[in-house]
């Protein structure tokens, strides 16, 4: 019980409602129970079968269970999923209420503008959906003095054939909640986006647009653009951006790839249309059993369409302050469209396993914060010299050149880009831009920008986010303003030794 009333900001002693009675009793299987030591759907399955078949003298577990016996049955189905997802990691976002009956959500939070945030990858959503919704209330509170946009989570199960939505997820402000509930009516929404969609997301974006005729943050034929690694490379390469020497290999190619691998002393490997790390694959030229590793990396890739080749060019490593191993890296910086064009809001970093692996969390790897990643950068051809960090000129030119690039994705208003850290024969810091993701993941992790990057940054995605949607749902055609030409600081960063 005690974790209950923590978990939710209660006094011990009170009395719970029934909407917390779902937090109560994920905690009574998880701790009660032993659930910790048997993490199975089984078991916790069992668990609450005894649960409802036996009396108790304890108040508010007798109240939790009539709750549990009177709810609808998805009640039951979601509250072993919150079992099992508290069992995968740590809790980013405040508790999820199951309520048990059919709500009007907005007798909870009060707003006009009805935004469904779809996903289908329910572990960890909560989190990403929490970063979205307190900046939306956040800029509602600081520019209109209450609440416009109403957030609300919706699984794809919990869409109508016709994009009706009956069930939501929403933030609670005033207690720092999330609630989930069936709504008295289902209703269309007046805006949408797509999010946390799982292995197949590129896939079912295009099948859930197809639902709404709602005004939409990232839209399908953008949004595939962004997914296509090669052509948001070509049209980056076009306006001028640094990015990696690459090539489209389609299936059977063997040769075009093979050319590529030889022609630099690094190569990366990866699907073109993939994320979160997955199949890509570090080669060099002189390693024994290139052919093999090229032969097996490209066969995983044309398993799922086809596969890029790209010069490595993460000459800038991060070193480990706690075990001084050198990581590959990645900043992962989040742009959004506030009515206008798109501006760098906020971001963080990505760091890999070691120097072989990709920087990602799907792949061994972990999140920083910008500060933390830019404090220990080491050259990877020498990791002995340690990497100053950006200065506050050449800072500008990398938002600069991160704003064009996010600007080729005219019509998605939430855009990550990856970006690696590169030394030029002058041992300049370089940023070289890697690709683009118009579902971006890690919004939990993000802290916002207006400067260079500095412990001091507070949580948050971008609240002028919420300008440029409501610019959309005005009806108004989106075109960027261009960005006013600006010359490169020029300034070298030098190495020293450690």
């Amino acid at each position: 019980m005690q974790r209950t009333w923590e978990g939710l900001g209660l006094t011990p002693g009170v009395t719970l409602e029934p909407m917390a009675a779902s937090v109560f009793l994920k905690y009574l299987l998880l701790e009660g129970w032993g659930l910790e030591k048997t993490p199975s759907r089984r078991r916790c399955e069992h668990l609450v079968e005894r649960l409802q078949s036996t009396r108790h003298a304890d108040k508010s577990l007798e109240s939790a269970l009539r709750v549990l016996k009177s709810s609808r049955p998805y009640y039951r189905l979601r509250l072993l999923e919150l079992v099992e997802e508290a069992l995968m990691g740590e809790r980013l976002a405040p508790e999820i209420c199951l309520c048990p009956q059919p709500l009007d959500a907005t007798a909870l939070v009060p707003g006009s503008h009805r935004h469904a945030v779809v996903f289908t990858a329910k572990p960890g959503f909560a989190h990403e959906f929490y970063a979205l919704a307190v900046d939306a209330y956040v800029h509602d509170a600081m520019g209109q003095g209450q609440p416009r946009t109403l957030v609300l989570g919706v699984h794809a199960d919990w869409l109508e054939a016709n994009g009706a939505v009956r069930r939501t997820l929403c933030l609670d402000p005033e207690r720092n909640r999330l609630v989930e509930a069936d709504w008295a009516r289902s209703f269309h929404p007046d805006s949408v986006q797509f999010l946390s969609l799982g292995n197949r997301e590129q896939s079912l974006h295009g099948e859930l647009a197809g639902r709404f005729a709602c005004p939409k943050v990232n839209p399908y034929a953008p949004s595939a653009l962004a997914d296509d690694k090669a052509a948001t490379l070509t049209g980056w390469s076009e306006l001028g951006l640094e990015i990696p020497r690459y090539r489209k290999i389609e299936r059977g190619d063997w040769a075009a790839a093979r050319d590529l691998v030889d022609e630099f002393p690094e190569t990366v490997l990866k699907p073109n249309a993939d994320t979160e790390g997955r199949g890509v694959a570090y080669l060099s030229r002189c390693e024994p059993g290139i052919d093999i590793k090229l032969r097996d990396s490209l066969e995983y890739c044309w398993r799922q369409g086809a596969a890029l080749v790209q010069q490595r060019r993460d000459g800038v490593l991060f070193r480990d302050p706690d075990s001084g191993r050198n990581r590959t890296l990645a900043l992962r910086f989040n742009l959004v469209f506030e009515g206008r064009r798109h501006r760098l809001t906020s971001g963080f970093a990505q760091i890999g396993a070691d120097v072989l692996h990709p920087a990602a969390c799907g792949r061994g790897g972990c999140i920083l914060s910008l500060d933390q990643a830019l404090s220990g950068l080491v050259a990877r051809r020498d990791p002995t010299l340690r990497v100053a960090g950006p200065d506050p000129s050449l800072w500008a030119d990398l938002v600069y050149q991160a704003e064009r690039a996010a600007g080729f994705f005219n019509r998605v208003l939430l855009v990550g880009l990856d970006v690696l850290l590169d030394l030029n024969c002058d041992d300049r810091l370089v940023p070289v831009f890697l690709e683009a993701n118009p579902r971006p993941a890690g919004l939990c992790h993000s802290r916002l920008l207006s400067g260079l990057p500095s412990p001091r940054d507070q949580a948050g995605v971008g609240p002028a986010l919420w300008d440029g949607l409501e610019t959309l749902c005005r009806g108004a055609v989106l075109h960027p303003a261009p960005l006013e030409p600006r010359v490169p600081s020029g300034v070298v960063h030098g190495l020293r030794h450690s």
